[in-house]
């Protein structure tokens, strides 16, 4: 009994390390030429020569080493997204302090282990507001610098809201997963205007059964960016949101190509900056870069970061066999302590 209970405890630990923190997730371009890169923990800020030049440890400042979202503001204070009471967290860096800012968002059951679902943020900073998708919710807040709420979408109009952007004045696009769609909306006055138009992206039926577009199971897009030609890129994912394949729609919305990112890829996010886009593909802690054709490219160029990388991957991989050794013994314990009874027992008289 007591080897079993601690067996039991050191699974749950180790899932603790293996899940604490997670590879690159997030990816943010800014409109000075850098990008934040969010992974293990911390924000990786990389200026236009692909350097990192610094480093914010999301712990030490006070906030969630893995927050759902994160954007930056011009003077540079970060906004983070927690994925366990979905409040935002507006910090200046690198050593804060920061503010709570409390939009009313809905906390789900068990919302803290889903993959960074609970709430997605997007800063307008020419309209100072918040856009923020409330995940547990099925809605979308607008709510100003102050964090006062001015607005939020009707009930209905969104299932499991994902991405958000500001790509033209007074209007916001949605990556509304659970309709399977890319849904923009007139968002003048601070409400949810007239739907200004769907890019149908994903479901059942939607995209056409060739393997050179989609593979079996990828239903449910998470994030988009449209590229300057008028492209645009879509995450679809598959059952609990996994694997994603990477799906180029043109400019009159009709599925063009899949991007093969590989069979074990798991992108969580995808960015526009300078002239590629970033995957950010946090269960392999790997970020590779595309070029606006969908071929490989560099990401950026810093083998330091590279190096810390490849042992932040190598931590949750030994904390995944530790995982699976506690388990096997766990499994095999009771059969071990039944052999080792039947054959301490006595004779019959």
């Amino acid at each position: 009994m007591v080897l079993m209970g601690a067996c039991l405890a050191l699974i749950v630990y180790a899932g603790q390390r293996i899940y604490g923190t997670i590879g690159p997730s997030r990816a943010f371009a800014a409109a000075d030429g850098s990008l934040y890169l969010l992974s293990h923990g911390r924000i990786h800020v990389f200026g236009a020569d692909g350097r990192r030049r610094q480093v914010i440890d999301l712990q030490a400042l006070g906030v969630h080493p893995r927050p759902s979202d994160f954007e930056v503001h011009r003077d540079g204070r970060i906004v983070t997204t927690d994925p366990n009471d979905s409040l935002l967290n507006r910090c200046a860096v690198p050593s804060g302090p920061c503010e709570r800012l409390d939009l009313g968002l809905r906390t789900g059951v068990a919302q803290e282990v889903r993959r960074l679902n609970a709430a997605k943020i997007h800063i307008d900073e020419a309209g100072q507001r918040y856009y923020v998708s409330d995940n547990s919710g099925h809605s979308v807040v607008i709510a100003d610098f102050g964090g006062k709420v001015l607005g939020r979408s009707e009930p209905g109009t969104f299932r499991y809201p994902n991405e958000l952007a500001v790509r033209k004045p007074g209007t916001l696009s949605v990556v509304d997963t659970n309709h399977w769609r890319v849904a923009t909306f007139d968002v003048k006055g601070d409400h949810f205007g007239a739907n200004l138009g769907n890019l149908w992206v994903g479901g059942p039926g939607i995209l056409p059964k060739s393997p050179r577009i989609t593979r079996p199971g990828r239903y449910w897009p998470f994030d988009s960016v449209v590229l300057p030609d008028g492209e645009t890129w879509v995450l679809i994912a598959r059952e609990g949101m996994r694997d994603a394949d990477l799906i180029v729609f043109g400019a009159d919305g009709k599925p063009v190509k899949r991007i093969d990112l590989g069979d074990d890829s798991d992108p969580f996010d995808i960015e526009i900056w300078k002239d590629r886009v970033i995957v950010s593909d946090a269960t392999n802690y790997r970020v590779e870069g595309l070029d606006l054709s969908g071929n490989r490219v560099a990401a950026f160029d810093d083998p330091a970061f590279a190096q810390e990388l490849d042992e932040a991957r190598a931590l949750p991989q030994r904390w995944k066999m530790i995982r699976v050794a506690a388990q096997v013994t766990l499994m095999l314990t009771p059969f071990v302590a039944l052999i080792l009874a039947y054959r301490r027992r006595k004779p019959a008289p």
